[in-house]
């Protein structure tokens, strides 16, 4: 499962969505980050998925320290 994430510097998580809800038949709505926020889709870990959806940012964080930022548990 692929979610839309906006991070700040230290990995936490700001939004969390799924882009596809953001399309419909007759409107496609866009997501701006604000100044400082970077925003990328990322994979949820397998471990994770089927958990309820507004627990995720509690759990996860962005890892951007490697060539391409991942989602892993919170230590």
């Amino acid at each position: 499962m692929k979610l839309a994430v906006s991070y700040d510097e230290q990995g936490d998580i700001l939004v969390l969505f799924d882009p596809e809800k953001l399309q419909g038949n007759k409107v496609t709505l866009k997501y701006a980050p604000a100044k400082g926020e970077k925003h990328v889709v990322l994979e949820v870990p397998k471990e994770l998925e089927g958990r309820p959806f507004l627990d995720l940012p509690t759990l996860l964080r962005v890892n951007a320290s490697g060539s391409q930022p991942r989602l892993e548990l919170k230590a």
